[in-house]
This record gives C-alpha cells, structure tokens and sequence, in this order.
C-alpha cells in the first residue's frame, strides 16, 4: 500500500527514513501514516500537510487503565454516554491520529489533547479529523493539519480476511 502511494508522488520505499521518535518519512511535501487493527490496515498519505491515522477493533477496555489519557470532560462525555465503549474509541483514535501526525508518539501527553466537533487542539496546533467508516466493529479517524474537504482525502484500505 506504501509503495503504491508513494509511486503516485514519484517516490518508492527506498526514500522512506525513520524520525528520532522512529516516525517513518520521506523528504517531500509527503506526509503518510500507517494503522492497522484486527483484520484491516489503513493508509492516509497526504500532500503539503501533516497526516495521522488510527483504527482500532471495539473490544472491552478497562477504563480504569485509560484514566490519564482522557481530560474529564470527555471521561464524563464517555461515562454517561448511550454506548460508552463506542465514545471511548472515538476520542482514543482521534488522539492516536494526533500524536501520529505530531510525529512525536507516546511521549505527548495525551490528557492535553483536547476534542470538539471538528477538531483537536494540541499545544499551538489545531488539528481537523474526520471517522473513517470501515466496519461496524472497527472505529477509525485521520486527522490532518490542513483543514481541507475530508471527502477529498483518499485512504487505502486491506482486508486480510
């Protein structure tokens, strides 16, 4: 799926580097992210902007476990929310597809990402996402640093069924 994106840039896997954080990149206006969960892979690549994608399978979670990643606004959005593990997954794969376009991983605390309707603020940057529908069973978003015509986004997808 890399290959065939960055063939459509005229770029291959030989350009690819890792980041200190081990973010993969390559030296162009280029910006991809990779996600996979249970049975599918997904690919956003994105030109003049920064890019972050996540899936994640609905499985049961131990909100306990999660509690310093949410701001308590949004643990008591998930709590009293209809579908609680559907809530949950929306905000935690909006905030995975921040930190993977911010390109620093894990060491962004993730409580200080903050959510609204269209867009995600972390430190100075605003961040526009959108949910990427794939299955029933499967909550997806990729957030961009351009705000730009979601629809307009491609995203490649496998099903390794």
């Amino acid at each position: 799926m890399l290959a065939e994106a960055l063939s459509r840039h005229g770029l291959t896997l030989d350009h690819v580097r890792r980041t200190n954080f081990g973010k993969p990149f390559v030296d162009s206006d280029i910006d991809f992210n990779i996600s996979h969960s249970g049975e599918y892979v997904l690919l956003a690549c994105a030109k003049g902007m920064k890019v972050g994608i996540d899936i994640e399978m609905l499985k049961p979670v131990e909100f306990s476990d999660f509690e310093k990643t949410m701001t308590p606004s949004q643990w008591e959005f998930i709590k009293s929310s209809t579908f609680p593990l559907r809530s949950f997954y929306k905000y935690w794969t909006i905030k995975e597809g921040v930190i993977k376009a911010e390109g620093e991983g894990l060491s962004i605390p993730l409580q200080e990402i903050e959510i609204g309707d269209e867009s995600a603020k972390f430190r100075e940057h605003t961040w526009h996402f959108k949910e990427v529908d794939i299955d029933e069973h499967y909550f997806a978003h990729v957030v961009t640093s351009a705000n730009i015509g979601m629809d307009k986004m491609p995203i490649l997808s496998m099903n390794f069924e």
